[in-house]
């Protein structure tokens, strides 16, 4: 089935990255779009729909005042998806497109690692199970807008960038127990420019690179002026500004992962997004991935907290037994459940700190640890269950 797509880029992400918030303008101009759509998904006869934002209007000052306006003025709610919420989507897609890929091949560690306007999102899969994620606040267009205006006061801004992309990434803790990962996997808005520009055709979404031509090109871009890089590549301003801090970002990824060749996967929110709601029986599978991960995830963390392993499953087990038993009178669902085995896992994780009142340092550690599918609220809930164990 042939499924139409439109597309209207808006600049509210320079904004909110420089300014902090939203301003009127383009309050007006989203509004605007906004009303063109409902014209057309009217002429469609369309009748279920969802709207959300990410990274532009999660970290807006004035969140509040414009999802409140476009309420008002649209009669549209807008679901802003939390960090965890929009990659752990983002990386169901690719998953099924490497599986697709790798059909015949024996699984492997994989890193898939998305590079988007605001933040780039890590996560080590071992198999189909993720086993270590993390979100990075330093995406494309942040990085270009943060150090951007230095670009012509330096004749080594390469080396700025390249310096300060290794005091962010290389702060996240990546797992490898087992070596690093055989396969880095890229996905978010800047592959299909460099497909492009690479000369590369992606069969299914996905097309594979090797690590010297990404450092070619990124060497040549490096040697000229973004308008230069325009003209040379046919390309928009806009998309040549992009391109150089998409490729500092990837060229920094390089290093976590042994192959030389680069997986590229088109694996786009908005297709799990529209999976879920065509196929319904599909988002149930993948709330049992998701569920999968993040205990996964969690004894990830329970081992390097030095966490007894034996000690917290029992303690699982016993807690999931009471739970299911009480369920008539609880009600609580599924996914409630799920919070309470991470609690479990990780209520001894405040024993690494230290051993007097390790539940107080177990709530703070596991408040703040990123679980694949989780959001922050969820992880706020584990934490307080952890820290009642007294």
């Amino acid at each position: 089935v042939d499924i139409d797509r439109l597309e209207r880029p808006i600049r509210v992400g320079h904004e909110v990255f420089t300014d902090g918030r939203i301003s009127f303008e383009s309050l007006r101009e989203l509004s605007s779009l906004l009303r063109g759509y409902s014209e057309i998904m009217k002429e469609y006869g369309v009748g279920k729909y969802r709207v959300v934002a990410t990274t532009a209007l999660r970290e807006a000052a004035n969140r509040a005042y414009i999802l409140d306006q476009l309420k008002i003025q649209n009669g549209m709610t807008v679901e802003v998806l939390e960090e965890d919420q929009e990659k752990t989507l983002i990386y169901d897609r690719a998953l099924e497109l490497l599986e697709e890929e790798q059909k015949k091949d024996e699984k492997t560690n994989a890193l898939i690692a998305y590079i988007g306007a605001g933040t780039i999102g890590l996560c080590v899969f071992e198999g189909e199970q993720a086993v270590f994620t993390q979100n990075i606040p330093m995406g494309s267009l942040k990085l270009h807008e943060m150090l951007g205006s230095i670009r012509n006061l330096t004749g080594d801004y390469h080396t700025v960038v390249e310096e300060y992309l290794d005091t962010v990434i290389n702060r996240a803790a990546i797992p490898f127990q087992k070596g690093p990962v055989s396969k880095l996997v890229l996905t978010g808005g800047c592959i299909r420019l460099i497909a492009r520009l690479c000369s590369v055709k992606p069969s299914r979404g996905c097309f594979e690179l090797e690590a010297k031509k990404l450092r070619a090109l990124f060497k040549a871009v490096c040697s000229m002026p973004q308008e230069k890089a325009a003209l040379t590549y046919k390309i928009s301003e806009e998309d040549a500004e992009l391109l150089f801090s998409s490729l500092a970002i990837i060229i920094h990824l390089l290093g976590f992962a042994t192959s030389e060749k680069i997986v590229f996967m088109q694996a786009e929110l908005w297709d799990t997004l529209i999976q879920h709601m065509l196929v319904p029986k599909s988002r149930s599978k993948y709330l049992d991935r998701v569920c999968e991960s993040a205990l996964s995830c969690a004894r990830e963390v329970a081992a390097a907290y030095r966490c007894n392993a034996v000690h917290s499953e029992c303690i699982r087990n016993y807690a999931c037994k009471i739970f299911d038993r009480m369920k008539g009178a609880h009600g609580l669902d599924r996914r409630k459940r799920l919070l309470l085995e991470l609690a479990s896992i990780l209520h001894e994780s405040g024993y690494y700190v230290a051993a007097r009142q390790h539940h107080i340092s177990s709530f703070d550690l596991i408040k703040d640890t990123g679980i694949y599918g989780m959001t922050d609220e969820e992880m706020l809930i584990a934490a307080c269950v952890a820290r009642y164990n007294e």
